[in-house]
């Protein structure tokens, strides 16, 4: 399963790179990233979509042929952030504002 994941994983890093998106961090399974940070794009929303959709068919692909392969959910928010480093580590976190 580490494997899987690492090998997941591996591929977001590429695709999240490719659309100028920012891996914030992986938590599990989770694999966290920001568009449009540190400088504000105007296009952030649009490099978003297109980064979900290509991990989207990374995963689908990846799936064929498994036997018990992972099932992935995307979500998306945009709006204002505030971002920083908590803790005496060097973690980053991100929050947004939530209604």
């Amino acid at each position: 399963m580490v494997s899987e994941l690492h090998l997941n994983f591996k591929a977001f890093d590429e695709i999240i790179e490719r659309h100028g998106l920012e891996k914030i961090k992986t938590i599990g399974d989770a694999y966290m990233a920001v568009s449009g940070l540190p400088v504000p794009n105007p296009q952030h929303a649009l490099m978003a979509a297109r980064a979900a959709q290509e991990i989207q068919a990374f995963v689908r692909q990846r799936k064929k042929g498994m036997t018990h392969p992972f099932e992935i959910r995307i979500g998306m928010h945009s709006g204002p952030v505030v971002a920083g480093i908590v803790g005496v580590k060097n973690s980053p976190t991100i929050s947004g504002a939530t209604p």
